[in-house]
């Protein structure tokens, strides 16, 4: 079989082969799956508070379908350059994402009366909210650290290469 009716032949589309990775189609699929299922919490959220009001339940449900995807929103902002069309350091894009999430996470807080209204239980919602944004702050700047030497090192092999 020659490669011209190798190409007439080959499947499109959903069907086609692909090159992929089953790691990264696995991951495509749990992304893809977890917008589906978004969507659906989003709308039978909706039609509840269309059908018999806002109620506590349905409060909880809807501000935290905000806040989760408020959140992919930021990260994209801030995190992605293309967003904004500025360069920014990773420096400055943690803490500019951090407030920018806590004000989204809190509103959602009041929205959704996630605390009870005591000074004790927002200072917790506050120190929780610190204390995990810390520690992921570190754990993904040590993978991007670890990143960025292996890249270097790869092309200061395809340097040596060159030469």
């Amino acid at each position: 079989m020659n490669a011209t009716n190798h190409e007439r032949t080959q499947r499109r589309g959903l069907l086609a082969p692909s090159d992929t990775p089953p790691e990264n189609a696995l991951v495509r699929g749990l992304l893809t799956g977890s917008a589906i299922t978004v969507a659906m919490l989003l709308f039978s959220t909706l039609m509840g508070i269309a059908a018999i009001g806002m109620t506590e339940g349905l409060a909880i449900s809807l501000s935290s379908i905000i806040a989760g995807i408020a959140g992919g929103i930021l990260q994209q902002i801030w995190f992605n350059p293309n967003v904004l069309g500025t360069r920014l350091t990773y420096a400055s894009r943690i803490p500019l994402f951090g407030i920018t999430y806590f004000v989204v996470l809190a509103a959602c807080a009041l929205m959704g009366s996630w605390l009870p209204p005591t000074t004790e239980a927002w200072a917790t919602f506050v120190a929780c909210y610190l204390a995990v944004f810390f520690i992921l702050t570190v754990l993904f700047s040590l993978r991007y650290r670890k990143q960025a030497k292996a890249y270097a090192e790869r092309l200061a092999e395809y340097r040596k290469r060159q030469r």
